[in-house]
């Protein structure tokens, strides 16, 4: 063996040595960034997790809010029922006692229906209602 073989010998034997150290160190970066994204994936996954919770108590108080007011609502609507249902009970009393003082001042049914906006049928049942009323009064 001569010298320049000996030397490439040494010198290929440098270059593998650094070429090891460079693969060692590439390996350890490449573990280190792998370890720091696991660790802010999992963070974030922490954080979505409280997040999460943090929605579903919001959720929960909202359906409670919304459930208090449909319950105010459904009051308003039955309170606004009743009293619609008490005018229009009221209102068809007044017109019931129309068509009698109107029956009573002798007008007749036809009269009576252009008069008050009732049909025919609707005046004959009313006053025959009376009618009956009377009958049993006495």
């Amino acid at each position: 063996m001569n010298i320049n073989s000996i030397e490439l010998i040494i010198l290929q034997l440098v270059l593998d040595v650094i070429l090891i150290i460079l693969f060692i160190l590439v390996y350890i970066r490449l573990k280190s960034i792998k370890s720091k994204k696991i660790e802010a994936f999992l963070n974030a996954l922490r954080e979505s997790e409280e997040l999460t919770k943090r929605l579903n108590k919001l959720i929960e108080e909202k359906k409670f809010l919304v459930n208090e007011l449909e319950g105010i609502l459904t009051q308003e609507k039955r309170s606004k029922k009743s009293e619609k249902l008490n005018v229009n009970i009221q209102a068809d009393q007044l017109l019931r006692s129309k068509v009698i003082s109107l029956w009573k001042k002798g007008k007749n049914n036809k009269e009576i229906s252009k008069e008050t906006g009732l049909s025919l049928g609707e005046i004959e049942l009313i006053i025959a209602l009376f009618k009956s009323k009377q009958i049993k009064a006495t």
